[in-house]
């Protein structure tokens, strides 16, 4: 018994580091994939909303801290199932002359799960893949090309401002984890902050 035992644990592998990485790197794309192929039973919305984000914004180390600015555009594709495309830009310090230059290019392709059947009030979460640039001259960094996981967990309500009632959403998004040949970042970027919808395009 002990003989089985000891076999069955020695035929199954540990992921390494890397493996684990590029496992989640590889079910966020499939994920992606999966949700904006998805097809829907439920009367699709024939519309694209474009959106403006600002969120409070961390590196990996905490060293570098502010403002990201986010433009991007979503589609509704169900009930509960939405799709969003999206730049970020990060630039630290926002302003001025730095000592040394940092700025982070993320493109992300999102899918979103709404937890609520009101797709204008409620929470929602989602997973996929994004595509990263970053400078970073302290560390030698110049238009370093990666690609990792996107992560998103927000709410939508719709307050009334200015006599007109606005489609926003507060969201917490990540991007990460990321591996190195000498070490590894959990989170590339850590922002909290406010989208808005801008306007809406109707085909």
């Amino acid at each position: 018994m002990s003989e089985n035992n000891n076999l069955l644990f020695m035929t199954t592998p540990r992921l390494t580091a890397d493996q684990l990485i590029k496992s989640i790197i590889l079910r966020g794309i499939y994920f992606t994939l999966l949700f904006l192929s998805h097809p829907c039973k439920s009367q699709i919305v024939k519309s694209w909303d474009f959106d403006f984000a600002i969120r409070a914004t961390i590196d990996a180390e905490g060293y570098h801290v502010g403002p990201s600015l986010a433009f991007g555009t979503r589609k509704q594709f169900s009930d509960r199932v939405s799709g969003s495309l999206a730049y970020t830009f990060f630039k630290h310090p926002m302003t001025g002359t730095p000592d040394f230059k940092f700025v982070i290019h993320t493109v992300d392709i999102t899918p979103e799960y709404h937890l609520s059947m009101f797709r204008s009030n409620g929470f929602f979460t989602g997973i996929g893949i994004a595509l990263q640039v970053r400078t970073d001259e302290y560390y030698g960094y110049e238009n370093m090309t990666n690609v990792m996981p996107s992560f998103v967990f927000g709410y939508d309500f719709q307050p009334t401002l200015l006599n007109r009632q606005r489609n926003m959403a507060i969201e917490l998004k990540t991007f990460g984890p990321l591996l190195y040949e000498n070490g590894a970042e959990i989170f590339t970027q850590v922002m909290l902050g406010l989208r808005i919808k801008l306007w809406r395009i109707n085909l």
